[in-house]
C-alpha cells in the first residue's frame, strides 16, 4: 500500500548526471516474445485487443462473445481501438437515462477486467529468453543511469527488472523509486473496494464470477477510489499465475488499476495520474536521450510528459517498419526534441545493437 512518498535515493545517487529514458508500448511486449508464440498468450498490439482468440479471457470476466465482436467491429470501423474507446467513453456523458449510463460504465468495467485477465496470461510467458530480460542485462552491463516508462499492463518488463536488479516492486513507491513508471496501470496493481461498496454474502465469497460481476457493477459507478486502497503484488509472485488467487489477497473483491487505452485522460483513482505524471516528468527532466519502443504516442499524457524534456533532448524511435512515420509525427509537435536514430526492425534488433 503506497505512502505517496516517491523515493529519491536513486535520483540523489546520480545527481547531476543525465540519463536515458526508455518508453515502451505494446509493440515492445509483442517483440519481446518468440515469433511463434501461441496466439492466446501473445502480447496484443492495441488494435488486436478484441481478437477472437482471447475469448476465454472474455468469458472468465463475464464479457460475452457478442460483446467482444461488437468491440472488435466498432474499433475497426472507427479507425482503431484507442479512438473507438475514447469516443464510447466520452459519449456516456451525453446519454439521457441514468440506467443507460450505468450499463455503459458496466461494459467498460468488464473490459478493464478483460484486459487484466488477458495480460496476466501474457505475463505468464516470461522466461530468460524474453527480450526484456536481454534488455535488462544490457542495462546492467552499461551501468549508466536510466529510467523506464511502460504503457503496457503486462509484467514482462517488471519481471526482467526484478530478476536482474532485485528491485522489490511490492509498492508503487518501489516502482517510482526505481525510476519505473506505468501511467496506464499494471495487472499486479489491485485496488481494494471502497468502504461504501457492498459486501457479498457468505454464500458468494468463494464465487469468483459473482465477485467479478459485483466489482464490475461498482468500478465506474461509484466515487473515485483512494490510492491508499492500492495493493501491489510483486510481479513474480505465484498468485499472479492463478487469477483466482488475486481475490484472496485484497478482500472480497478488487478493481484492477487498468486505465483503458484512451487518447484522452481516464482517472478513477484519486492522485494516481498526478503522482505518475510528476514522477515521469522528473525522470524526463534528467534525460539527454529518449527511446520510444513499440509505442505510437497517440494519447494526451505523452504530450504532458514531454513538456519536461530539456531543449535539444534526442528522440530515438524503435518500431517495426513505422519508426520514421512515428518520429516525423512526434517531432511535429515536440519542438524541444531533436531527431536521433530510427530503428525499423523491431525491439529485438534494437536490443542486439545496444
Amino acid at each position: 500500500m503506497s505512502t505517496l512518498r516517491v523515493t529519491t535515493a536513486y535520483h540523489d545517487a546520480r545527481r547531476g548526471q543525465f540519463m536515458k529514458v526508455y518508453i515502451f508500448g505494446a509493440g515492445a511486449s509483442r517483440g519481446s516474445q518468440p515469433e511463434h508464440m501461441e496466439p492466446t498468450r501473445r502480447a496484443p498490439l492495441v488494435d488486436e485487443l478484441f481478437e477472437d482468440f482471447y475469448k476465454n479471457c472474455a468469458r472468465y470476466v463475464g464479457l460475452s462473445e457478442a460483446d467482444l465482436v461488437e468491440c472488435r467491429i466498432g474499433s475497426k470501423q472507427s479507425g482503431g481501438v484507442e479512438k473507438w474507446l475514447t469516443d464510447e467513453w466520452e459519449s456516456i456523458s451525453h446519454l439521457r437515462q441514468e440506467h443507460t449510463k450505468q450499463a455503459k460504465r458496466l461494459l467498460f468495467a468488464r473490459l478493464a477486467f478483460y484486459i487484466w485477465r488477458l495480460l496476466l496470461d501474457v505475463s505468464a510467458t516470461y522466461n530468460e529468453s524474453n527480450g526484456y530480460n536481454v534488455f535488462a542485462n544490457k542495462l546492467f552491463q552499461e551501468d549508466e543511469p536510466f529510467g523506464l516508462v511502460s504503457f503496457n499492463y503486462d509484467l514482462l518488463l517488471d519481471r526482467a527488472i526484478k530478476y536482474r536488479y532485485g528491485a522489490p516492486l511490492s509498492t508503487i513507491d518501489d516502482y517510482l523509486g526505481f525510476n519505473f513508471a506505468k501511467p496506464h496501470g499494471s495487472v499486479n496493481w489491485l485496488l481494494a473496494k471502497r468502504d461504501e461498496d457492498p459486501v457479498p454474502g457468505n454464500e458468494a465469497t468463494r464465487d469468483i464470477p459473482f465477485r467479478i460481476s459485483l466489482a464490475s457493477s461498482r468500478l465506474f459507478n461509484g466515487a473515485t477510489i483512494p490510492i491508499a486502497n492500492l495493493h501491489v503484488i510483486p510481479p513474480d509472485h505465484a498468485d499472479l499465475l492463478n487469477p483466482d488467487n488475486c481475490f484472496s489477497r485484497v478482500g472480497y473483491y478488487f478493481f484492477p488499476l487498468v486505465l483503458m487505452p484512451l487518447t484522452s485522460k481516464m482517472d478513477f483513482v484519486i492522485q494516481f495520474s498526478d503522482l505518475i505524471l510528476r514522477s515521469t516528468q522528473d525522470m524526463l527532466s534528467k534525460a539527454d536521450a529518449v527511446y520510444l519502443i513499440g509505442y505510437r504516442a497517440n494519447d494526451d499524457i505523452v504530450k504532458e510528459m514531454f513538456k519536461a524534456l530539456r531543449p535539444g533532448t534526442t528522440l530515438h524511435i524503435v518500431g517495426w517498419r513505422t519508426a520514421e512515420e512515428v518520429a516525423s509525427r512526434i517531432l511535429g509537435w515536440a519542438t524541444n526534441l531533436k531527431k536521433g536514430t530510427t530503428y525499423n526492425d523491431g525491439f529485438m534488433d534494437f536490443v542486439g545493437k545496444m
